[in-house]
């Protein structure tokens, strides 16, 4: 675990036997907060102490990637789909948004002009009306 750089009680927690008194503290704590725990090996009546290991989605997806076999090729495969698949849609929802965002940029070039003609439209009447007293005065 150390060799890959992970760390222990970050990215992984060892599992203590329950019926120890660090197996019931780590059992307590664990459902609190998962860090800051010290690790025992259990004890096992064949062969060298076995370790059991709660992990992080993060370092089990390093480890398994890691394995130079099948299952790790797998494995691989499988992230790098995931990871494909992602980035499409990630891809198709920044397409959308920009059409989007295209869409809203010209109602707002619209609104804007609408805006400039109603004020244009506005000050030929006043025009329009300043002038037609005028011509009426002239005529009589």
């Amino acid at each position: 675990m150390l060799k890959y750089g992970f760390i222990e009680n970050v990215d992984y927690w060892e599992i203590l036997p329950i019926n120890s008194e660090q197996g019931k503290e780590f059992t307590s704590k664990m459902t609190e907060t998962p860090k800051g725990f010290y690790s025992k090996m259990s004890k096992t009546k064949r062969g060298r102490p076995a370790k059991e290991y709660i992990l992080s989605l993060d370092c089990a997806k390093s480890i398994a990637m890691l394995q130079r076999n099948e299952r790790g090729k797998r494995t691989r495969q499988y992230f790098l789909l995931c990871e494909k698949k992602a980035h499409q849609q990630g891809n198709e929802q920044i397409e959308a948004l920009q059409a989007e965002l295209a869409i809203y940029r010209r109602m707002e070039q619209i609104n804007s002009l609408r805006r400039k003609l109603n004020a244009e439209m506005r000050i030929l009447k006043e025009q329009l009306s300043s002038i037609i007293p005028v011509q009426l005065k002239l005529a009589l």
